[in-house]
């Protein structure tokens, strides 16, 4: 008797937890790929005052650069990926994917600048043979926008690059990373008095507090014994309470959805599933080798250095 009425106090003080909530995959949405055009056209044209052709051969090459991300994300089996424009800043392509390896992730960061530094010789090739101040100006503008953006500094493709091929195992030191980028960007937006860039270094100083929150949700869920060190179809309806709870305990942000204790599915849910996954230590898959690091490296440099050797072989020939 005594047994069975301790049993009963077992069941009753033990929490139970339902389900866990399934990942809602959003569907492409060009509808919105395109009001995103349309507010960073309007935006610029108020803002810089500049003639409208500058700002739609401005956004084309943005445009074009993305689809270079979009298309290499879908030959790589990510989910969810869409183009979305930033009025004043310029546009990211995104898509979720639960196991990347280190190949894909550089092959899809060069797949957005490399085409458009290729665009762009091509074009100054014809702007110097049709003698065409307008296709020179386009070139230009593929060019060093692209070349731009291979810069070693986050978060534009270069310093995305830079980052996985060598800091992305070594949290301090990308961490080290991310601040003397905004260190960088910082000066560089006070020298140009182009102010408006200030708003990239505001946003990875927000993104190294919610990295600092993160590792704070780890520790504390590693404490609890639960393996981290899986996906999140892999997580039991246990696990993923519980790293929800300590989501909630330890970020800010997410206190609004969440009440530790309390297992119910909340109009956030989505966006708590996110972090989650973020949360989790499916590390990116180290499968490049040190030939591999250097042709990457050689790349790029290849890439800053080639369009002007070209164009000035354009010249001579054309002059000639």
């Amino acid at each position: 008797m005594d047994e069975e009425l301790a049993n009963d106090n077992i069941s009753i003080s033990s929490p139970s937890y339902p389900e866990k909530p399934k990942e809602e995959i959003g569907k492409q949405s060009i509808n919105r790929s395109l009001l995103s055009i349309g507010l960073f056209i309007a935006a610029s044209y108020f803002v810089f005052g500049t003639d409208l052709t500058y700002i739609l051969i401005l956004t084309l090459v943005i445009l074009i650069h993305e689809l270079g991300h979009f298309i290499a994300m879908r030959l790589f089996g990510y989910g969810d990926v869409n183009i979305f424009f930033v009025p004043l800043v310029g546009a990211f392509a995104s898509g979720t994917k639960e196991n990347v390896s280190q190949r894909q992730s550089i092959i899809m960061l060069l797949a957005g600048p490399m085409p458009g530094v290729f665009i762009g010789v091509i074009l100054y090739y014809f702007g110097l043979k049709d003698e065409s101040n307008f296709l020179i100006r386009s070139a230009n503008i593929f060019i060093f926008l692209n070349l731009f953006n291979l810069l070693p500094v986050m978060p534009l493709d270069g310093g995305r690059i830079i980052k996985s091929l060598f800091f992305e195992a070594n949290e301090l030191v990308g961490k080290i990373f991310i601040i003397i980028s905004i260190a960088l960007l910082t000066l560089y937006a006070f020298y140009a008095e182009s102010y408006f860039i200030l708003i990239v270094p505001f946003f990875l100083l927000i993104q190294l507090n919610s990295q600092s929150q993160s590792k704070n949700v780890q520790v504390s869920v590693e404490a609890k014994g639960i393996d981290l060190r899986k996906s999140f179809s892999e997580l039991s309806n246990e696990e993923y309470w519980l790293i929800r709870d300590e989501v909630g305990k330890h970020m800010s942000y997410f206190k609004q959805f969440i009440t530790p204790g309390e297992y119910r599915i909340s109009e956030g849910e989505q966006k708590i599933i996110r972090q989650v996954k973020e949360i989790l230590s499916t590390q990116t898959t180290q499968d490049l080798s040190l030939i591999g690091k250097i042709l990457v490296v050689a790349s790029i440099l290849v890439a800053f250095f080639a369009p002007f050797v070209l164009i000035g072989i354009f010249q001579v020939l054309l002059q000639a």
